[in-house]
């Protein structure tokens, strides 16, 4: 099982710069790029790390396929600021991600954890969880903010 080091998850919590991800094989280096692409909002990015039968499963919903994976993530972008990553743990083709989902709003952080699984070196699917109590606040105040400047 591998394990980030403090350097890891400092590199992956700076501002990330546009890089190419070709072949990478190394998980923990693609779990990073994966959480710096959505804190970034950069979708080719995400789609670089993505297997293109990727499954995204966040409570109820399913998004099937790589460009629904995106999709899924695009809508949230708003509500994402950044993610501040505690712990992440490899373990052969397996991934776990225990991360703050900072946002915009008053929330602040929300606790998350995502269960990755890879196939061919790429994300194959990902199970989000996180702390659900403060969630409607946050989509609230995105949904607030994005009426406001649309006036």
């Amino acid at each position: 099982m591998k394990v980030t080091s403090k350097k890891a998850v400092k590199a992956c919590n700076r501002e990330a710069t546009h890089r190419t991800v070709p072949f990478m094989t190394d998980h923990l280096t693609t779990v990073t790029e994966y959480l710096a692409a959505v804190a970034a909002h950069d979708s080719d990015r995400l789609r670089a790390v993505l297997h293109p039968e990727a499954e995204f499963r966040n409570g109820p919903n399913v998004a099937a396929g790589r460009e629904a994976f995106v999709g899924a993530f695009e809508t949230v972008y708003p509500a994402v600021d950044r993610n501040e990553v505690r712990h992440i743990f490899v373990d052969g083709d397996a991934a776990c991600a225990v991360y703050d989902f900072v946002t915009p709003t008053s929330v602040g952080a929300v606790l998350s954890m995502e269960l990755l699984a890879f196939k061919d070196d790429l994300i194959a699917s990902s199970v989000l969880l996180f702390d659900l109590r403060r969630w409607p606040e946050v989509l609230a105040e995105v949904k607030a903010r994005a009426t406001a400047s649309a006036d």
